[in-house]
């Protein structure tokens, strides 16, 4: 279940980070076909969790991901 994009692969990274560490098991995937002169950290990317954990997962982010 898609629960947000983020900006960058940083930022992404650490909404899953935070999840995980709250034991929601999440995947990130970039939204934009790779180009060889952009680099993966500038594009946007989404986050997903299991459909069971998408509500607490919203709570847990909260605000920083809207």
């Amino acid at each position: 279940m898609h629960i947000a994009t983020a900006p960058n692969e940083l930022e992404a990274q650490l909404w899953k980070g935070i999840l995980e560490d709250n034991g929601i098991y999440s995947m990130v995937r970039t939204t934009e076909s790779l180009n060889l002169y952009i680099s993966p950290m500038s594009l946007q990317h989404e986050l997903y969790v299991l459909e069971s954990d998408e509500e607490n997962a919203r709570n847990i982010l909260g605000d920083i991901s809207e």
